[in-house]
């Protein structure tokens, strides 16, 4: 082994080859987080490894330190109106059912694939050119503005107001 790391109690230890770069982000008593970067792929992971104490007391600021650490990592944002849909869950549904020919893996990578471009063909069938339609919007919402600025009358308000409650 070329490289190791211990931490500052000695319970942890962590061994890599020259194939990986190693980055340590964290070291406490109970755990070690660390990006790793595979030299020649160039792919990056984090692994955290845990060596809990045996008391529950002990362990509290580890799950403490865990919580806390879940609470800050947001991946992405999950949109709601996809799962609301009646029709999307068919078309996702459709999408992976379909049969491809090879071995298990290769099935999967394409069927994973497929499926990363389907949603957006279902997007666009579903609720049109959604970039037109927002550009369209700001139009109608220039539009009234210009209005308001050249007849500042109460049926052109309200249709500025209208247009206004619209995006919230």
């Amino acid at each position: 082994m070329e490289q190791a790391y211990c931490n500052n109690n000695g319970k942890i230890w962590f061994f890599w080859n020259s194939d990986m770069a190693c980055n340590i982000l964290e070291a406490e008593d109970q755990h070690i987080t660390c990006e790793l970067k595979h030299v020649k792929c160039n792919a990056n992971f984090h692994v955290t490894f845990i060596y809990a104490k045996c008391k529950e007391h002990l362990r509290r600021p580890l799950w403490d330190k865990l919580i806390q650490d879940e609470q800050h990592i947001k991946y992405f944002k999950f949109l709601h109106c996809w799962t609301e849909s009646d029709t999307f869950m068919n078309t996702v549904e459709e999408c992976w059912s379909r049969t491809v020919q090879g071995n298990p893996m290769w099935r999967l990578h394409q069927k994973m694939k497929r499926l990363a471009t389907t949603p957006s063909a279902w997007s666009r069938k579903e609720f049109g050119d959604i970039f037109s339609i927002v550009e369209e919007y700001e139009e109608q919402v220039r539009e009234a503005e210009e209005k308001i600025i050249t007849n500042n009358s109460e049926d052109n308000r309200a249709k500025e107001f209208f247009l206004d409650r619209k995006i919230e």
